[in-house]
């Protein structure tokens, strides 16, 4: 993850924990949202969303 306005983005080790994590989720992420139902052009709001993978996986889905 590589985003300059994240407060952790200058330490190495939680850059790379984030990837990890978001590696990790990434399938329940996408399963999750194929269950769902989201349908392309409909709204969403991922509020928390910790390593932005469920967000990613809803914009993919066609979601705005």
């Amino acid at each position: 993850m590589q985003n300059n306005h994240y407060i952790f983005s200058k330490y190495p080790y939680e850059n790379r924990r984030l990837i990890h994590q978001g590696e990790l989720v990434r399938k329940l992420s996408y399963d999750f949202i194929s269950q769902a139902g989201l349908l392309p052009g409909l709204r969403v709001i991922d509020l928390g969303c910790g390593t932005g993978e469920l967000a990613n996986a809803m914009a993919l889905a066609g979601a705005e």
